[in-house]
């Protein structure tokens, strides 16, 4: 019993210490990860190269698979720029394992201080407290690794234990069972550290343990296709991709070694000093190395495969659908608030055009454009609803410091963008009324809304030009034309009653013209709120 305990308590300290690690790596690295994808993937080779060092900067081969989905899926990446980036994924999680091969006994207690001085020294200093928690967490990883390998040794003396494993002896059974404890773990490093374990221990023979990796390779797939389904076309075309690459990659290894098992075997023992985890350690990563080089000349192959399997277009779909923010709001907290932002500026191009057309439904009260600006209302509404229910889970995830007040900013610009529908929708009524009533307003009247109306729709463009692209010198500008819109209204709301007073309009024409130049006003306030947020947070 204490055995199992042990193994247990190892096990659980291990990738405990894994996710301390990975988390840390995210939120250290923060902005700059998303900006290194973005920049260097537009050359296959250097994209393989990226994937590489990001997998081994945040310990996660999914991450990075995860992380490349939602950048396609935000439209920030083609499908084809992340085929390299799937590559250097598989090919960094081979790099990452080569830190299995140092002694746990002598590092773990000097990185587990290390983080601990880190942690209480940088309290205030949010980068200096992540780094910390990166060395807390492989002072973990290699605690539980160091106390797997004693359980396992006293563990292996029992007969029961001998017995199973002697039932995965068989190669295929050792792929089977390697992708159901990937499929368990969903990493590729904690299944790794695992079967060098029991390789060292002479539990397995290497070319199992072989086969076992194989076969989690494939199985940590799982959590790339979960989210994947949650994502629009493109997004689960890269999941598609991902698994595609991985049974390609599979296939040629189980064949190979089922052909040339013993001459591997002894390739790999012979360049690890004949030491069985330090073999399962360097055969991953020449596996991986060869995965990548065979693959690298076959992507366009792989991506037509994946298209085939996948077919459509997005951009099909029904109106009130989100575009970059998947199905079930998964996401990924390093590219969470790039599809929330791509989302926004959706959102945004709406409300611009809505507003534009409420005000063309008073000079062409058509049914057709009456009918528009109402859809188009509703999905305004739509967006509103889903995008803040997105922008909620973020504030509830772990996200970097820049990310999360960019999270509030965005909370309140969608909110604003609402209000300002509703103000275009109001102008639509306004204009049904003139129509029904028969009501007409006089040809100065209408110039004079032409004229606000350009005035409120320039403001509402250089407030989302200010918010996205934080051009700090135009918010005096629009601040400026605020006030000019206030006094216009001022002024408009006196000549409307003294044309009422010298009978030159009616009194209904007057309210309606009244509540149009209002709801404008309104408009360019929220329109101000938008610019100021930006000025404010970001």
């Amino acid at each position: 019993m204490m055995i199992v305990m042990s193994l247990i308590g190892s096990l659980g300290l291990f990738l405990y210490g894994l996710k301390t690690m990975s988390e840390g790596m995210q939120q250290a690295a923060g902005e700059k990860m998303r900006s290194i994808l973005e920049v260097f993937t537009k050359n296959k080779l250097i994209s393989v190269l990226v994937g590489t060092f990001f997998t081994a900067l945040i310990q996660s081969a999914d991450g990075t698979a995860v992380l490349t989905m939602s950048f396609v899926n935000s439209g920030l990446l083609e499908l084809s720029q992340s085929a390299g980036l799937l590559l250097g994924a598989n090919m960094g999680s081979g790099v990452t394992g080569q830190m299995l091969s140092f002694d746990p006994e002598y590092l773990a207690p000097v990185l587990i201080l290390g983080g601990v001085i880190l942690t209480i020294a940088g309290r205030k200093k949010k980068t200096v407290v992540n780094i910390g928690q990166v060395f807390l967490g492989f002072g973990f990883l290699f605690i539980g690794i160091s106390g797997f390998s004693k359980g396992l040794a006293l563990a292996g003396k029992t007969s029961f234990v001998q017995s199973m494993v002697q039932t995965v002896a068989h190669p295929l059974l050792a792929l089977v069972g390697g992708f159901l404890v990937g499929m368990i773990f969903q990493s590729e490093l904690a299944v790794m550290g695992l079967i060098a374990v029991l390789t060292g221990g002479e539990w397995l023979s290497l070319t199992c343990g072989l086969f076992m990796l194989i076969g989690a390779n494939m199985g940590c797939t799982l959590s790339v296709m979960l989210i994947g389904l949650g994502c629009k076309k493109e997004g689960k075309r890269v999941a598609g991709l991902q698994i595609l690459m991985n049974l390609a990659g599979g296939i040629f290894w189980v064949l190979l070694l089922l052909f040339l098992g013993k001459e591997l075997e002894g390739f790999f023992l012979k360049i690890s000093s004949g030491q069985g985890d330090l073999a399962v350690v360097n055969a991953n990563m020449i596996m991986k190395l060869v995965w990548v080089i065979g693959l690298l000349p076959c992507t366009r192959f792989l991506i037509r495969e994946t298209k085939k399997l996948i077919p459509g277009q997005d951009g099909t779909e029904d109106i009130f659908e989100l575009k970059y923010i998947g199905e079930n709001h998964g996401f990924s907290p390093a590219t969470a608030v790039l599809q929330a932002i791509r989302e926004t500026e959706e959102m945004g191009k709406l409300t611009e055009e809505n507003l534009r057309r409420s005000m063309e439904t008073i000079q062409e009260p058509t049914t057709e454009k009456i009918q528009k600006v109402y859809q188009t209302e509703k999905n305004i509404n739509f967006l509103h609803r889903e995008i803040t229910s997105y922008l909620v889970q973020l504030k509830q995830s772990t996200l970097a410091i820049d990310d999360a007040v960019y999270v509030d900013s965005l909370l309140y610009m969608v909110t604003d963008l609402e209000r300002i529908a509703d103000r275009g929708e109001r102008i639509t009524n306004s204009a049904i009324k003139l129509k029904e009533g028969g009501v007409l307003l006089t040809r100065e009247g209408e110039e004079d809304l032409r004229e606000l109306a350009g005035k409120v729709e320039q403001v509402l463009k250089e407030a989302l030009e200010v918010f996205y692209g934080n051009d700090r010198e135009k918010l005096s500008e629009i601040l400026a034309m605020k006030e000019e819109i206030s006094q216009s209204e001022h002024e408009l709301q006196a000549k409307y009653i003294e044309r009422i007073a010298q009978d030159e309009c009616s009194l209904e024409a007057g309210m309606i013209f009244a509540d149009i130049i209002s709801d404008l006003e309104r408009v360019a306030v929220h329109g101000v709120n938008i610019a100021c947020g930006a000025q404010e947070d970001i």
